[in-house]
């Protein structure tokens, strides 16, 4: 059995006099939503070269130490805490001077190069390699764990409240962190400040009330939700959709679906995935389970330029909108339900992200939506190819993999760039019941290779 052991476990504070001595900020309707969700948890892997000795193992810990600290002189509300104002029923993110961020070194004994593989894992494998935050009535935004695995590598793992910002805004921390490790003091102290006014945030329909009664408002007492709980009978899988897939899939769109009128490797990526998941539940239920029940689908999109007046690109906090598409079960479990399924994508990113009211609907979407989407089965989208996780260096190069853990819970496929550096090639992640995952892999890799011959 595989055992983890604590090294060192610090609180890590940004240098002193270099923040504000307490800000607090409100949590808008594009924040509030993430109050039901567990942290955003990811790892990222990284091998030792050869020749690499155990001295390593210092100068990872002080140099990630070090530059941690000078992070978060811009990322200072990372380290501020999930709180009840005294004058609110409703949270908001509070920092106060002095306020740290956790950070902890250990060992494991597990093998490295079965968790960096891109064949079927346990998921419980991943979960003790990203810290624990603490789900109470005051919780902390950030927590962070350094995992060293004996002569092969370490892994960097981080827990974040979504409510502090969306992935563009948390992808940019964890960059610049892993930027000040080669960069000097005086480098870092150029970096333009962070934009954090929410009130930037204008809420004409009243969503902030409307969300925190329907998501917050008698539920959100920090107790860990029975879906939070960590899974044992799920296994992690990665799959690559090729450059020469994606322009298959296009062809066959074109073809079949011409009057589609956005077909991006992203539409193209999620249909293929989603469709190849619902054939593959289907194959395997019950014959008296309901094939009319409705099978949903949801991605966010960055809505910073969109809106009037447009939100600085260095935000922090959260500005994406999500994007629903709902469709009967039966209408994806057959053999054209990519087809069906990328129609359904392309047509809502035309029609509901290029333009505030485009925008504004899907907010209301998602309020009216929350009851069918408890009774129906649902699947997200976490992560971006536009994000480059693979360029994350922290000065001993770039990482072998990396896994975004909290799709366990949340029943979303990640998707990054490729880490076999070929440009246009995508990164899929799932976590799903092992009789489940091997039925997709079949069902994806026959459709794939059914476009091969066509």
């Amino acid at each position: 059995m595989a055992m983890i052991s604590v090294l060192e476990h610090c609180r890590v504070v940004p240098p002193p006099g270099t923040t504000v001595p307490e800000k607090s900020l409100p949590l808008t309707f594009y924040d509030l939503p993430y109050l039901q969700f567990p942290p955003f948890q990811r790892l990222f892997f990284y091998e030792f070269a050869k020749d690499q000795q155990i001295s390593t193992r210092e100068a990872i810990i002080s140099n990630l130490k070090n530059c941690l600290s000078l992070t978060l002189k811009r990322f200072y509300m990372l380290a501020g805490h999930l709180t009840f104002p005294p004058d609110s029923d409703v949270p908001a993110i509070r920092y106060i001077e002095g306020d740290s961020v956790s950070l902890t070194f250990a060992t494991s004994t597990q093998d490295f190069q079965y968790l960096t593989s891109d064949s079927p894992r346990k998921a419980s494998e991943f979960h003790h390699l990203v810290p624990e935050l603490e789900e109470t009535k005051t919780t902390s935004l950030l927590a962070i764990q350094v995992t060293f695995f004996p002569r092969s590598g370490f892994c960097v793992g981080l827990s974040i409240r979504h409510e502090s910002g969306d992935a563009k805004a948390l992808i940019g921390f964890i960059k610049s962190w892993a930027t000040a490790t080669k960069l000097t003091e005086d480098d870092s102290e150029s970096k333009a400040p962070l934009f954090y006014d929410r009130s930037i945030i204008k809420d004409s329909k009243g969503m902030g009330q409307i969300l925190w009664n329907k998501y917050g408002a008698g539920r959100f007492d920090g107790s860990p939700k029975p879906d939070q709980l960590i899974p044992t009978n799920k296994v992690r899988s990665t799959f690559v959709i090729g450059r020469a897939d994606i322009q298959r899939l296009k062809r066959h769109v074109s073809t079949n679906c011409p009057t589609v009128s956005h077909v991006s490797a992203f539409t193209l990526t999620c249909a293929v995935v989603w469709s190849s998941v619902v054939q593959a539940g289907s194959s395997i239920r019950e014959i008296n389970e309901d094939e009319n029940e409705m099978e949903h689908f949801c991605f966010h999109a960055d809505c910073r330029a969109l809106l009037d007046p447009p939100v600085p690109e260095s935000y922090f906090g959260n500005c994406v909108v999500p994007c629903f598409i709902s469709i009967r079960r039966c209408d994806l479990s057959h053999k054209d339900g990519f087809l069906v399924a990328a129609k359904l994508l392309g047509e809502a990113i035309t029609k509901r992200l290029n333009s505030e009211e485009g925008l504004s609907k899907c907010m209301e979407e998602r309020i009216s939506k929350l009851g069918d989407l408890v009774r129906g089965s649902i699947m997200g989208v976490s992560g971006s190819p536009k994000f480059r996780v693979y360029d994350m260096d922290f000065g001993w190069g770039k990482p072998k993999t990396s896994e975004i853990v909290s799709i366990d819970f949340t029943g979303a496929m990640s998707l990054n760039e490729c880490k076999n550096g070929m440009e246009g090639d995508l990164e899929v992640g799932l976590s799903l019941e092992e009789v489940k995952m091997d039925k997709f892999t079949n069902v994806l890799t026959e459709c794939l290779r059914a476009l091969e011959v066509n």
